[in-house]
């Protein structure tokens, strides 16, 4: 049997191969993620300061710089990056605390980047509520059965 994490990163690798081949747009996984691409977009500060966080926080796989709320960076037509969030399972519904990382980050981010929330299960109203009056945000659900035994 896997444990919620595991099952939130096969939904986050699924969600990235079904923009590469589905929508035919590059995508990493946030710890996969060029840090050039990082910087570019200004989701992270230099590669100076990915050095010191490392050194402090010491988790992820590749840059290790810390996920807060994105979980796939998704590379446009025009070379600019999305942000993404990926939410599997919330049974009772996703609510505005389970996405606060991501939207908090949108609140801070160049209003040329897009966020996406993909998410298999219901919204709460204030989300739907939000994703309405928000130009850059796109709330999109993706329906997912994986059945795994071990």
């Amino acid at each position: 049997m896997i444990n919620n994490q595991q099952k939130g990163l096969l939904y986050e690798k699924y969600i990235k191969n079904t923009i590469i081949n589905i929508f035919n747009k590059p995508a990493y996984l946030w710890n996969e993620c060029p840090e050039t691409i990082l910087i570019d977009n200004n989701l992270i500060q230099s590669h100076n300061q990915l050095r010191l966080n490392r050194k402090e926080i010491k988790e992820g796989f590749i840059h290790n710089h810390k996920d807060i709320g994105i979980d796939i960076i998704q590379i446009e037509n025009n070379n600019k990056c999305s942000i993404i969030q990926c939410k599997n399972g919330y049974s009772n519904g996703l609510v505005v605390n389970d996405i606060a990382g991501i939207m908090m980050r949108t609140a801070f981010l160049n209003n040329d980047i897009i966020t996406y929330i993909y998410y298999t299960n219901s919204l709460s109203r204030n989300i739907i509520y939000t994703s309405q009056i928000s130009s850059n945000v796109s709330i999109s659900i993706v329906l997912i059965i994986i059945y795994l035994y071990y």
